[in-house]
């Protein structure tokens, strides 16, 4: 069991990465070599700190550990970490996935971390507007889409096409860009706005200031600009294929 008093499920996202942060250093080195018996092993550290993080007994499981804390098994985070850099490496669509020159880059001090939370039940009674975003690959199509909610109303809808050989981290993040200039252009609906998204690896590219990456330096821009403005913008992990309805709308759009 976990206490109920003390079990802190709505801790910022950003506070709880560093359970990943630590054991998963350098993976992209030995990531690759990982086999089941030492899967078990960094399951069993990983639960011992999330234990701490939930308050949680030592007798909860394996599998109420990682709901109750938000976070998956440290070695499915470790092999996706790993295919998602292998893949952007590999990504011809320069177009989208350039980076740009140190000259380029805006000062630092327009660029700040993600305003992260933690998704839960009811979490959109705390902003008007929520856009939920997905990228998805059928075959050899890559499709991406968002949708809007008003005052759980659905107001809109986004859709769009990017090149065959392009992967699908590309079209999430892109989403995400996308979604957070319509804000732009429509931020006198509300002064803070929730975007969610399945895609954790989007999300924590995103959240790196330090990036070089066109599309990730633009999105920073924008939000610095919706800052200025007195809009903020918060952003949540979800997961995918788990009832949520706007992230179901937002799946189905994509295909």
């Amino acid at each position: 069991m976990v206490p109920p008093e003390t079990c802190n499920v709505e801790e910022p996202m950003h506070v709880k990465s560093v359970v990943f942060r630590g054991h998963s250093r350098c993976s992209q080195i030995w990531g690759s070599a990982l086999k089941k018996i030492y899967c078990r092993l960094l399951r069993k550290i990983q639960r011992r700190i999330l234990l701490r993080v939930i308050s949680g007994y030592r007798t909860v499981s394996y599998e109420a550990v990682f709901a109750i804390s938000g976070f998956p098994p440290i070695d499915i985070f470790i092999i996706r970490n790993n295919e998602f850099k292998i893949e952007t490496k590999n990504c011809t669509n320069k177009c989208l996935y350039g980076s740009l020159r140190v000259s380029e880059l805006p000062h630092p001090s327009e660029r700040f971390p993600l305003n992260l939370v933690n998704y839960r039940k009811n979490i959109e009674n705390n902003f008007p507007v929520v856009c939920f975003t997905d990228g998805s690959k059928i075959d050899t199509k890559i499709g991406l889409a968002f949708v809007i909610f008003q005052d759980f109303i659905e107001i809109g809808t986004r859709q769009f096409r990017i090149r065959d050989e392009c992967i699908v981290f590309l079209a999430e993040l892109l989403c995400i860009a996308q979604a957070v200039s319509w804000i732009c252009n429509n931020e006198i609906l509300s002064s803070n706005f929730l975007i969610c998204s399945d895609s954790l690896s989007s999300l924590c590219a995103l959240n790196n200031i330090y990036s070089q990456n066109k599309l990730i330096v633009k999105t920073h821009i924008n939000l610095d600009f919706l800052r200025s403005r007195g809009v903020q913008v918060f952003f949540s992990f979800v997961r995918g294929h788990t009832g949520i309805y706007g992230n179901e709308r937002a799946d189905w759009l994509a295909k």
